[in-house]
C-alpha cells in the first residue's frame, strides 16, 4: 500500500512538472515578444513624431485613389521637358527631406535623456541605433511602392497618353528604389565613408544639443516660413508647380523638426507639449474661425459690364415667364401635333469627375443640337462636383450668347465641337494642388491663433483656382469671380437655365440652396434659401462651392450675421447626392404653371440625370461591395451613412426611371480603362476617358436620340411623355 501511494505521487509530481513545461514553453515567447515590444515601444516613444508622420504620408499616398491620381498626373504633364523635370527633382528631393528628417531626429530624440530614462540594454541599444535608420528608409520605400501603385493603375495599350506616362512612372520607381538604396548605404555607414567621429554621448539637455542639429532646425524653420509665404502671397501659381505630392512632403519634411522639437521640449521639462498646443488649438477656435463665407461688397462693381442683376422672383413666376417667352414655339409644336419638351437637370456630385462628366456633358449636347438644348432647360439642380461643372455650363452659355465664345480646336480629338471644348480646358485644370498647400500652410497655422485671418482660408483658394481657370481661357467675361445672381439680367434672364445649387446645413441637416428665384417654403421643403441667409452677393464660384464643400479639404463655410456665426453650409452631398428632390420640386413648379396656361396637353417635362454612381447598374439594382472585416464595430456605422447616401442617390434615379419621367446619362468606371478618382485633379488619362465616353454619349447614345426626339417630334416613340 505504501508503495503504492509513492508512485501515485511520484505520477502527480512528474504530471505537474510537464505541465509547468507545458506553460513554460508557452509563456516563454510570449514573455520574450512582450519585452521585445515593451523596448520597441520605450525606443519608439522619444521618437513618435517622425514615426507619425511617415505613417501618414506613406498611407496618404500608397492608399488615398486621389494622390495615385496626382502621381499618375505628375507622369502625364509632361509637355514642357524642363518643366517636368523641374517637378520631378522637387519630388525626389522632397521625398530625401523627409527621410532624413525622419531619421536625423528619430536618432537626436533618441539622444535625449531624462532624468527617469531608463539604462540601455544591449537589444535597447541596438534598437536606438537602428530604428532611426529603417524608418528614414521606410520613407523612401512607401514612396517607391506609391509610385509602383500608381504605374499598375494603368492599363498599357489604353492609349499613347497611358503609355507613355507607365514608361515614366517605372523610370521614378527606379530613381526612388535607388535613392532608398544609397540613403540606408549612407546612413549606416556615412562615419566609416565620410571619416565622422562615434556617436556622442547621449545628452542631458536641449542646450546641449550639437551645432549641426540646431543649423538644421533653423533651416527646417526657414523652409517652412519660406513655403508658407508662398503659399499665403502666391498659392494658385506654386501650387500648380509644385503638385500634390511634392507638396505634401514639404509638408512633412518641415514639420517633423517642429514636432519632434515639441516633444524634446515636453521630455526635457516633463510637460505635454504637443497635447498643450493641441488644447491651445481647441480653445483657440471658439473665435478664429476664418471659414466666413466669402462675398462682394460692392456688386457689381461700377466698372462691371454685367448689368444688375434681375430681382428675385418666387420660383411660379418665373417658370409663368418662361413661358410666356416661348409661346411661338409652343404654338408652332401644337401646330405640329408633338409635345414641347421641359427639361429640368438634376447634376449628381463626385468631386472634379463629377464637374468634367457635367460640364463637358451638357455642351457636349448644346453642341449637337446648337441653339436649342439649352434653350429647353428650364433649371438645374446641382450638388458638390456637378454644382461645380453646372455653373461652368451655365456661365459659358453666357458668353456664347454674348457672343465671346469662338471655335476652338479641342485639345484632344475627344474634345471636339464649339463649347465643350471650352469646358474641357477650365475643368481641366489642378485645383487641388493650390488648395492642399493651403490646408498645410495657412490654413494649419490659422487653427493655432487666437484671432481669424480671412486670408488663410483654404476655401477661397479653390474658389481663387475656379476664377483663375476661367481667366486663363481668354474669356472676355469674367464669369467666375462676378456675382452669381449678375448672370441672369433683364436681357437674358429667360435664356439661361436657372441654377439651384444644393448644400447641406450643419445645425439642422436640411438643404440650403442658392438660387436666382426665391427659395421658399411653399416650393420648397424644409430647405434654407441661402442667399437669404448670406445677405450679401457672393462671386459665382463662391456659389458653386457652397455646394461642393465636402470636409476635410473644403471648410464648412460660416454663414455671419451682424458679426456673429448663425450656421454652417457644406456640401450637399450630406443631404442627397444626386439633386433629384429638388429637382422634382423644381419640376412641380414648372408643371403647375402648364397647367395654369392650360399647356398641360401641350408641353411634357423630362428630368435629365447626370449621374455619377459608377457602381450603379442599368437594372437599377445596388451592388453589395466586399464585407468589410476590420474594425468593424467602429467602421460599420459610418460606412453605412456613406454607403446609405450612395444608395440614396441610386434610389432616386431609380424611382424617376421606373415612372419613365427621367432620361438617365451615367458616368460607368469601365474595366481595363483609367480609375476615376474623387478629389480636385484629373490626371490626362483620366480626363481622355471621359471626354471618350461624352463622345460615345453624344455621337452614339440612345439618351441622345430620345433627346433629339423630343427637340425635333421625330414621333418614333423615343421621346414620348408621359
Amino acid at each position: 500500500m505504501p508503495g503504492h501511494l509513492s508512485a501515485r505521487t511520484n505520477a502527480n509530481t512528474v504530471s505537474r512538472s510537464n505541465a509547468t513545461w507545458v506553460i513554460t514553453w508557452i509563456l516563454k515567447p510570449i514573455k520574450y515578444l512582450f519585452s521585445w515590444l515593451s523596448d520597441l515601444f520605450a525606443t519608439l516613444s522619444p521618437c513618435r513624431f517622425s514615426v507619425f508622420i511617415v505613417l501618414m504620408v506613406s498611407l496618404l499616398l500608397t492608399l488615398v485613389p486621389q494622390s495615385q491620381e496626382a502621381l499618375r498626373g505628375l507622369a502625364e504633364r509632361n509637355e514642357i521637358v524642363w518643366l517636368s523635370l523641374l517637378q520631378w527633382i522637387s519630388f525626389f528631393v522632397s521625398a530625401l527631406l523627409v527621410a532624413f528628417n525622419a531619421w536625423y531626429w528619430a536618432r537626436h530624440m533618441l539622444n535625449i535623456r531624462t532624468a527617469d530614462t531608463a539604462e540601455l540594454t544591449p537589444r535597447r541599444e541596438l534598437m536606438r541605433r537602428y530604428v532611426p535608420r529603417i524608418l528614414g528608409t521606410a520613407s523612401l520605400m512607401f514612396i517607391t511602392l506609391a509610385l509602383w501603385l500608381a504605374a499598375n493603375a494603368y492599363h498599357v495599350g489604353e492609349s499613347t497618353e497611358a503609355s507613355v506616362a507607365h514608361h515614366v512612372l517605372y523610370k521614378a520607381i527606379r530613381v526612388a528604389a535607388t535613392l532608398t538604396i544609397l540613403f540606408f548605404i549612407f546612413v549606416q555607414n556615412r562615419r566609416r565613408l565620410f571619416g565622422l567621429a562615434r556617436r556622442p554621448p547621449m545628452v542631458m539637455a536641449v542646450k546641449d544639443l550639437d551645432a549641426t542639429t540646431r543649423w538644421l532646425l533653423g533651416g527646417s524653420a526657414v523652409l517652412a516660413l519660406t513655403l508658407f509665404l508662398v503659399f499665403w502671397i502666391v498659392p494658385l501659381q506654386w501650387g500648380a508647380f509644385l503638385g500634390v505630392p511634392s507638396i505634401v512632403l514639404l509638408a512633412a519634411a518641415t514639420w517633423i523638426p517642429f514636432g519632434s522639437f515639441c516633444v524634446l521640449i515636453g521630455l526635457r521639462y516633463d510637460i505635454p507639449a504637443l497635447m498643450l498646443l493641441f488644447a491651445a488649438a481647441i480653445v483657440f477656435g471658439l473665435w478664429n474661425d476664418n471659414h466666413q463665407i466669402y462675398v462682394i461688397s460692392n456688386a457689381p462693381s461700377s466698372g462691371s459690364s454685367l448689368p444688375e442683376p434681375i430681382a428675385r422672383k418666387n420660383i411660379d413666376d418665373v417658370a409663368h415667364a418662361w413661358l410666356q417667352a416661348r409661346q411661338p414655339e409652343l404654338l408652332a409644336a401644337k401646330t405640329a401635333q408633338h409635345r414641347y419638351p421641359v427639361f429640368i437637370v438634376a447634376a449628381a456630385g463626385g468631386g472634379i469627375r463629377a464637374a468634367y462628366w457635367t460640364a463637358t456633358l451638357l455642351a457636349g449636347l448644346e453642341d449637337r443640337f446648337p441653339g436649342a438644348f439649352a434653350h429647353h432647360i428650364f433649371g438645374i439642380s446641382g450638388v458638390s462636383g456637378g454644382s461645380v461643372g453646372s455653373a461652368a455650363f451655365v456661365a459659358l452659355l453666357a458668353e456664347q450668347q454674348a457672343g465671346h465664345i469662338q471655335y476652338r480646336q479641342g485639345n484632344y480629338p475627344d474634345c471636339e465641337g464649339m463649347l465643350r471644348p471650352w469646358a474641357c480646358a477650365v475643368l481641366s485644370q489642378d485645383f487641388l494642388s493650390p488648395v492642399m498647400g493651403s490646408m498645410l500652410y495657412t490654413d494649419l497655422t490659422q487653427r493655432f491663433l487666437p484671432f481669424a485671418v480671412p486670408a488663410f482660408d483654404r476655401a477661397r483658394t479653390l474658389e481663387k483656382s475656379f476664377e483663375a481657370a476661367w481667366r486663363s481661357q481668354g474669356l472676355q467675361g469674367d464669369r467666375m469671380s462676378q456675382p452669381f445672381a449678375a448672370l441672369w439680367n433683364d436681357d437674358t434672364s429667360n435664356q439661361l437655365p436657372l441654377l439651384f445649387l444644393n448644400s447641406t446645413v450643419v445645425e439642422s441637416g436640411r438643404r440650403a440652396i442658392v438660387s436666382a428665384v426665391k427659395i421658399d417654403d411653399r416650393h420648397f421643403s424644409d430647405a434654407l434659401d441661402a442667399v437669404d441667409a448670406i445677405q450679401k452677393p457672393m462671386p459665382l464660384s463662391t456659389a458653386a462651392h457652397l455646394s461642393a464643400r465636402f470636409t476635410y479639404l473644403s471648410p464648412a463655410g460660416s454663414v455671419v450675421n451682424n458679426g456673429k456665426t448663425i450656421l454652417h453650409l457644406v456640401d450637399g452631398g450630406y443631404f442627397e447626392n444626386d439633386g433629384i428632390a429638388t429637382a422634382k420640386e423644381i419640376a412641380d413648379a414648372m408643371w403647375q404653371a402648364i397647367v395654369d396656361q392650360r399647356l398641360s396637353d401641350n408641353v411634357c417635362i423630362k428630368v435629365l440625370v447626370i449621374s455619377n454612381s459608377q457602381d450603379y447598374v442599368a437594372n437599377r439594382k445596388s451592388v453589395d461591395g466586399p464585407s468589410n472585416r476590420l474594425m468593424t464595430e467602429l467602421m460599420s456605422p459610418i460606412n453605412a451613412v456613406f454607403n446609405a447616401r450612395d444608395a440614396r442617390a441610386r434610389f432616386g434615379e431609380a424611382e424617376l426611371q421606373a415612372s419613365g419621367e427621367a432620361i438617365l446619362f451615367g458616368l460607368v468606371q469601365r474595366a481595363h480603362k483609367a480609375q476615376l478618382p474623387l478629389g480636385w485633379m484629373l490626371s490626362d488619362v483620366s480626363q481622355h476617358e471621359i471626354d471618350q465616353q461624352v463622345a460615345e454619349t453624344i455621337s452614339a447614345g440612345a439618351n441622345t436620340a430620345k433627346i433629339d426626339a423630343l427637340l425635333n417630334g421625330h414621333g418614333n416613340g423615343l421621346g414620348e411623355c408621359n
